[in-house]
């Protein structure tokens, strides 16, 4: 499980202003379902685009998304 990852990744949404997970997924183009698969901990984001796309959306650094490693 990805727990950690998933937490962060809800974190962030919400810090952003984004109230849904659909919203979210809509803006960094993903499928609603793949999304709700990463918050929850099932999968990561099996591609740097998208974690690019989350981090650039976000403004928090891969390494805080990923790993929990602060700037």
């Amino acid at each position: 499980m990805n727990r950690a990852f998933g937490d962060r990744l809800k974190a962030a949404r919400e810090a952003m202003g984004f109230d849904t997970a659909s919203d979210f997924a809509r803006k960094i183009g993903v499928e609603r379902l793949t999304y709700y698969r990463w918050e929850r901990g099932e999968t990561k984001p099996a591609d740097l685009e998208h974690l690019a796309r989350i981090r650039n959306v976000t403004g928090k650094s891969l390494d805080w998304l990923l790993l929990g490693i602060r700037d």
